[in-house]
């Protein structure tokens, strides 16, 4: 007996039942994205009452690019979820690469405490290097929130031919959202030029 095949647009509404439904599904997974999101770091917070008083016979600086680890080579934030795994925020990005933001938000922190004539870095301060100026390096080896938004700043710097410095610094974010959480950052590398101000400096040459 020859069996009777169903209609042809009945075959088709069976076959796009399941192709409207994975339509539907895409497009509610598209529209629940969130749009992405860019930060820069601000300046950091002004010396606070405790910071260490600059001698004005304090050295003029020429700060060098800041050294970042390879994990924060990355636009997306990082979120320091145990001391081995790290979570990227790939809707929340910086808007310049970090390190280039490190060190402009730290040069800044420095002017603020020594003045625009003891600071030099390209687009920082009067811009011309005076042959006395020492040199300061430095490398960060944490820079990243933790999941409640504090942030954690390990650095170490050194300046001129002085011995190696190194700190931590740690600051609560300000609420929930993410700009605090970049404020805090930021908050860190203020506690950073406090640290190298109050560092010893090397003895001038003779």
């Amino acid at each position: 007996m020859t069996r009777r095949r169903a209609p042809c647009s009945a075959r088709t509404a069976l076959t796009a039942i399941p192709a409207l439904g994975l339509a539907v599904l895409l497009l509610a997974g598209c529209g629940a994205t969130p749009p992405s999101r860019f930060y820069v770091l601000p300046a950091p917070p002004t010396a606070t009452a405790t910071a260490p008083t600059v001698p004005a016979s304090y050295p003029a600086l020429r700060l060098l690019p800041v050294r970042l680890p390879d994990y924060l080579s990355r636009p997306a934030m990082a979120i320091r979820q145990d001391d081995s795994e790290i979570r990227y925020l790939d809707t929340t990005r910086w808007a310049e690469p970090l390190d280039d933001g490190v060190t402009r938000a730290l040069g800044q922190a420095l002017i603020e405490r020594l003045g625009d004539r003891r600071v030099y870095r390209s687009g920082l301060g009067n811009g011309i290097v005076t042959a006395d100026a020492l040199p300061l390096r430095v490398e960060v080896l944490r820079f990243d929130n933790a999941p409640d938004g504090s942030a954690v700043l390990e650095a170490r710097w050194q300046l001129g031919n002085a011995p190696w410095q190194r700190g931590r610094y740690i600051t609560p974010a300000a609420g929930t959202e993410r700009s605090g959480a970049v404020a805090a950052l930021a908050a860190t590398l203020g506690q950073l030029a406090d640290a190298i101000i109050a560092s010893p400096v090397p003895a001038a040459k003779p």
